[in-house]
């Protein structure tokens, strides 16, 4: 019985946290047939090569393009109703296809992200993915989403032990890291898909092509190889997020000035 119970509780926690995760904003409704297609298209893609770059290049580039993006960030970051809208820009010399965005309002880009891109509107993409997740709180909804996670984790894991959870602080851990990375699970996918969104906005509005900008999208989806997203990916495979971008610039075509709120 407590087999059960414990199980219900997890699986009950999860419920809420997914429940919970629901992304401010409407995000394209994506079809298969879409996906499809640019599943296709990233298999087409000939295996991306890098070129040599050096750092003082590298950061000139990237913070020419950051400034540049600024104000349409500053824009959306506003018309989103988030009050902290000042960033703090960090290059990072190592040679891998990374980014990301920390709490302490840091956009971090990678010399690989310079060095794999073919333009600057791709770049310019992967930078305003990155302050697009400070505009829309992820970071504070991960935290959040994950401490949540770790006291279901833990609770269940007492409720399966018993009597004997006092004596087992070493299982209940294990469950509350559990719980944390499920937590985190439930939230990303979502959190990357709906800063690919606000991101194409923000390029947008910064006189960035949206079709240059989708480049980096395809690049990525060849280098991981991922067709298909799975419960226990933190970001989503490459096609999805190629078809939602694609939705996205259509959408902005038509004549959308700002991300369309729930």
């Amino acid at each position: 019985m407590l087999r059960k119970t414990s199980f219900f509780v997890f699986v009950l926690g999860l419920l809420f946290l997914a429940g919970c995760a629901t992304p401010q904003h409407q995000l394209p409704d994506i079809q298969d047939n879409r996906v499809y297609a640019a599943a296709a298209e990233i298999a087409a893609t000939p295996e991306p090569t890098p070129r040599e770059v050096s750092d003082h290049e590298a950061v000139a580039r990237i913070s020419a393009l950051y400034n540049q993006l600024k104000p349409a960030a500053l824009e959306v970051c506003r018309y989103v109703g988030e009050h902290h809208c000042e960033w703090e820009l960090t290059y990072s010399p190592e040679e891998e296809v990374n980014a990301y965005a920390s709490d302490a309002a840091t956009v971090v880009i990678y010399k690989g992200i310079v060095q794999y891109a073919r333009s600057d509107a791709e770049i310019a993409m992967v930078i305003a993915h990155e302050m697009a997740h400070h505009i829309a709180d992820h970071i504070r909804e991960s935290q959040n989403s994950q401490a949540v996670g770790a006291i279901i984790g833990g609770v269940a894991m007492t409720l399966l032990l018993g009597d004997a959870a006092a004596y087992s602080g070493q299982v209940i851990a294990d469950g509350m890291q559990i719980g944390a990375v499920a937590g985190a699970l439930t939230f990303s996918r979502k959190q990357e898909m709906e800063a690919d969104y606000l991101s194409a906005y923000i390029i947008a509005r910064a006189g960035f092509d949206l079709d240059a900008g989708r480049g980096i999208l395809v690049k990525l989806g060849r280098m991981s190889g991922r067709t298909e997203s799975t419960v226990l990916d933190t970001h989503p495979a490459g096609p999805e997020r190629l078809a939602a971008w694609d939705l996205a610039a259509a959408e902005i075509r038509s004549g959308s000035p700002m991300p369309r709120k729930r």
